[in-house]
């Protein structure tokens, strides 16, 4: 691939020559893809249920009308993360909160879910509230619990996000699907004042699927929540599609060099983060060709297109060299690679 400063030729120029449209390609709808996550999520409930049957009482049409539902209609981001609250409880032998969880699951599961930006509050989300901080930092206990924005910048940030889809409409409209399709809730938050704590920016989980997180102070106009939903959806679409075939193979346990985190992380981690700038840079630049954006707008997304350029080619050498990738993680890498390099 080239290893010019500015990808497709000079980002400044506003053209770039003929591509083709999207940088990745995969053969399911984002709406597919869903159910399939659904889908899956609703044959392993069963099994589930079925293996603790003497120890948690269920009643069999409530039961039967929730998996089904969970089949059908997208649900609230909830059942997911109680499904594995649930897998948790059984394998601790905490039946008492395996019934709760379970009844939980049932009454969550038939109220089905369409997209909606919420704040990130307590008054809002009761028990989740907890329960996604918990899986969504299990990784990272330092960050700080967060509390939800004013209702003036909520307000301000959901016209951003609503003016960000609407652009991404218009330059890369299979991303816009993505959003449509692959979740149904963006909750916002804002940093609490912590002793050191530490903060995020943007967070998604396949946990929590459905969902993305957003800390509103670090986003603050419609630029920057097109480059907030261009990356976390990537995240979201890479769990969905490796929920169906893994993409990479390497162990969990072995670390590597990542383009987004000082840390070593292990090459899903890598793979993850080199699709994600790989995809930010080939949408900035999607975005200066369309013409659709202000001088500021347009200084800042020649910065990306650089910036994450440089980013996806240090990730792709180091999963050149050592990723371990299904096909699927093959292909995927590769229309990265393929389609930075014209």
């Amino acid at each position: 691939m080239s290893t010019n400063s500015g990808l497709y030729g000079d980002p400044a120029s506003g053209s770039s020559g003929a591509r083709v449209p999207g940088l990745l390609t995969y053969a399911a709808s984002p709406k597919e893809i869903d159910q399939q996550v659904r889908t899956s999520l609703s044959k392993s409930l069963s099994y589930i249920l079925g293996e603790i049957a003497g120890h948690v009482d269920t009643e069999p049409l409530s039961v039967a009308r929730a998996l089904s539902t969970i089949q059908s209609h997208s649900v609230s981001p909830g059942v997911f993360a109680r499904y594995y609250d649930l897998v948790f409880a059984i394998s601790n032998n905490r039946f008492a909160e395996a019934q709760q969880l379970t009844h939980n699951i049932i009454s969550m599961a038939l109220q089905p879910a369409s997209f909606e930006i919420r704040p990130l509050s307590n008054e809002q989300l009761g028990d989740d509230f907890a329960r996604y901080h918990r899986l969504l930092f299990a990784e990272s206990p330092n960050v700080g619990t967060q509390m939800p924005p004013g209702d003036g910048q909520f307000a301000a940030a959901s016209r951003n996000l609503n003016e960000a889809i609407a652009i991404i409409q218009d330059v890369e409209p299979r991303i816009a699907r993505e959003i449509q399709g692959l979740w149904t809730r963006i909750y916002l938050s804002r940093d609490k004042a912590q002793n050191g704590r530490a903060s995020f920016g943007g967070v998604t989980s396949f946990m929590i699927w459905g969902a993305t997180f957003m800390n509103a102070d670090g986003y603050q106009d419609r630029w920057d929540m097109v480059q907030f939903l261009v990356h976390e959806i990537t995240h979201a679409l890479l769990f969905g599609l490796a929920a169906r075939e893994t993409l990479v193979l390497n162990a969990a346990s072995d670390g590597y060099p990542s383009p987004l985190r000082t840390e070593l992380r292990p090459m899903d981690g890598v793979y993850h983060a080199a699709i994600v700038c790989a995809r930010l840079a080939d949408f900035n630049q999607r975005w200066l060709d369309s013409s659709i954006l202000n001088e500021q707008e347009r200084e800042r997304s020649i910065i990306a297109v650089n910036d994450n350029g440089a980013a996806f080619r240090d990730g792709a050498a180091t999963i050149s060299e050592h990723g371990i990738l299904s096909q699927s993680g093959r292909e995927l890498f590769a229309n990265c690679c393929d389609g930075l390099d014209k």
